[in-house]
């Protein structure tokens, strides 16, 4: 009986490691997924996005990354901000899953207060 229970600790550990490899890189879930077809806008880089750092300007950011694909402006915010969309949906692609790449600035300053990546799971 105690063989049976280690046995069944040891695969529920693996069983969990696996778990949090897959959901933390957005390779293997969306393989694991069927895919993903993202549009990134012309200029983009994995690499830029990186060097994007917290209280950047909005020019110091297009110099990185270039121009995004559109900005948004959420309403209802406080304080108030503008989210320059870096990817989206392929739409020649069968799947609608995407990898998610947004840089958000404060509107008064125009500096960056955080960035959003992941994966958009359709």
């Amino acid at each position: 009986m105690k063989r049976i229970l280690l046995i069944t600790a040891f695969y529920s550990c693996v069983f969990a490691s696996l778990l949090t490899l897959l959901l933390r890189n957005e390779t293997l879930l969306a393989a694991a997924l069927g895919g993903e077809r993202t549009l990134y806008s012309t200029g983009y880089s994995d690499r830029g996005f990186e060097a994007v750092q917290i209280g950047m300007s909005s020019n110091e950011v297009a110099k990185i990354l270039g121009n995004p694909l559109r900005k948004y402006e959420p309403e209802g915010i406080v304080p108030p901000t503008t989210e320059w969309i870096y990817s989206d949906c392929d739409p020649s692609g069968r799947s609608g899953n995407f990898r998610v790449r947004i840089v958000i600035f404060d509107k008064a300053n125009s500096s960056v207060t955080a960035k959003r990546r992941g994966l958009y799971i359709d």
